[in-house]
């Protein structure tokens, strides 16, 4: 999640939280979003994954800086805790007989909603909308419609 818009930029979803499904998540972002990570912080929270020795390898390979929640801090990582009890309270299917591949089509489905068309109570706006409105004093905004064709501006 970028903080600032709150656009889920990249995610994953898997039966199995563990280092293997975080570092899978890096590659398919390192692979498919953004190459140059010399800006990029990754937030997170305390839990085991995150302060494993390969997960925190896996990111100064690739020139990610690691930031996480001081101890018993949760609310320093409430923007995604947020966003992960929206996604519960909102995201629509039977708990008891989806497969893992419905969920993640329902999944996909919803962070496209949820970042292009649900506008905030709070803010009114999408949080593509408020990635743009970010962007918009460095170029003309007016013609991009998604991610990919902003982070092909921002890397010319």
């Amino acid at each position: 999640m970028d903080l600032h818009s709150r656009f889920i930029i990249y995610y994953n979803s898997s039966l199995h939280e563990d280092t293997a499904f975080y570092n899978e998540l890096l590659m398919k972002f390192n692979a498919n979003i953004i190459s140059d990570h010399s800006d990029m912080t990754l937030h997170t929270d305390h839990g085991s994954v995150f302060t494993s020795c390969p997960f925190n390898d896996h990111l100064e390979e690739l020139g990610i800086k690691h930031s996480m929640s001081s101890k018993g801090k949760p609310t320093e990582n409430c923007m995604i805790e947020n966003f992960h009890k929206i996604l519960r309270d909102e995201l629509d299917y039977d708990k008891k007989s989806i497969t893992p591949d419905e969920l993640t089509s329902k999944m996909d489905e919803y962070i496209q909603y949820y970042d292009y068309e649900r506008i905030s109570a709070v803010e009114g706006t999408t949080p593509f909308e408020r990635m743009l409105d970010y962007y918009k004093d460095q170029f003309d905004t007016s013609n991009i419609k998604n991610l990919k064709q902003l982070l092909k501006i921002l890397e010319n």
